[in-house]
């Protein structure tokens, strides 16, 4: 999953196949479900990082980063991260 926010010129870029994801009402009761469980280890995240990963875990997405965030969050979720 890609955040189209942080490129948007993704979606004029000719090979790209994928499919935008637009978060749902779910997405951001599972970001703030993550949250409350970083909370408990002190480790809070962004709530961008939160919906993302939300959105990847409720689509049955990897989610492909070199962010290293996401490990944290990986921890305490369902969250699957293929590392770059």
């Amino acid at each position: 999953m890609i955040s189209i926010i942080e490129y948007p010129l993704l979606l004029e870029y000719p090979r790209f196949r994928g499919k935008v994801l637009l978060p749902e009402l779910r997405d951001f009761e599972l970001a703030l479900d993550i949250q409350r469980k970083l909370v408990e280890r002190g480790r809070m995240k962004p709530a961008a990082d939160l919906v993302i990963a939300a959105t990847c875990i409720n689509h049955e997405e990897d989610l492909v980063t070199a962010d290293r965030d996401f490990q944290d969050i990986s921890k305490v979720s369902d969250l699957k991260v293929t590392w770059q």
